[in-house]
């Protein structure tokens, strides 16, 4: 007899934007804050990140490069950034 699992995601999302288009109601979802990225590298058992918030500081993006690259797991960058950073571009012109 076959164990009947749903196989579930988890996933860390970095900062406070929505991610309600991106992430199923399935999904074990763990928020951090831009200030406590960090605390991300503590993490072993997630499948995915998802970057919901302008990372304004490079100490915090070179860190976020390495870290990426160290654990080998998929990024997402939530809709919402693009849409704001056009929108942004978009008004200035």
């Amino acid at each position: 007899m076959k164990a009947q699992k749903k196989i579930r995601k988890k996933i860390v999302v970095i900062g406070d934007g929505k991610i309600e288009d991106i992430v199923t109601k399935e999904t074990d979802v763990e928020r951090k804050r831009i200030d406590d990225i960090e605390e991300v590298a503590k993490y072993k058992d997630i499948d995915e990140i998802v970057i919901c918030e302008k990372i304004p500081n490079d100490k915090d993006i070179n860190f976020l490069l390495y870290l990426f690259e160290k654990l080998k797991k998929n990024v997402v960058f939530s809709p919402s950034i693009i849409q704001n950073s056009c929108l942004k571009k978009s008004t200035a012109i």
